[in-house]
């Protein structure tokens, strides 16, 4: 460490000897700081390294709810895209045309039935599980700025 005004490396830990009050009341606390006395100009120096651990725990926080979003942003696209809609309607209609043919057999005719069954299953839920998800990503990045307006206006 050095001292910020002289840049003399010989700093003592100190406290500090100052009080104040009336409107301008002001309160250092020593659990959040630890004060350092320049030996050479006096000069009193703040350092907080619970602060620091504070804003790499928060930057830690941040980086994970990226991760999440990322992570259901990628399942929105792989799931309930409109492109995966499209593809289900798609199927479902072929499946719809196939069962129209006489000439598929009884066991053929069932598995497009049960896929069919399926497929209308999902397409249902679909709007449901889409809307669910599109939720969960707004709460998240909701969170994610909190955090970020936090350390932003440092308060951490």
């Amino acid at each position: 460490m050095k001292c910020s005004q002289c840049g003399n490396e010989k700093l003592v830990k100190s406290s500090i000897p100052m009080e104040s009050g009336g409107d301008g009341w002001s309160e250092i606390s020593k659990k959040e700081v630890d004060i350092y006395l320049c030996t050479s100009c006096g000069h009193y120096e703040f350092f907080s390294m619970k602060k620091v651990h504070k804003y790499e725990e928060m930057t830690l926080i941040i980086k994970g709810k990226r991760d999440e979003i990322a992570k259901l942003e990628t399942k929105m696209k792989d799931y309930y895209s409109e492109e995966k809609e499209k593809s289900i309607i798609k199927r479902i209609a072929d499946i719809e045309e196939e069962l129209k043919n006489i000439d598929i057999t009884i066991r053929q005719q069932q598995e497009l039935k049960d896929e069919l069954k399926n497929l209308n299953q999902r397409l249902k839920v679909f709007p449901i599980g889409r809307d669910s998800l599109r939720q969960e990503i707004s709460q998240k990045w909701s969170k994610l700025e909190k955090i970020e307006k936090q350390i932003e206006n440092g308060d951490f």
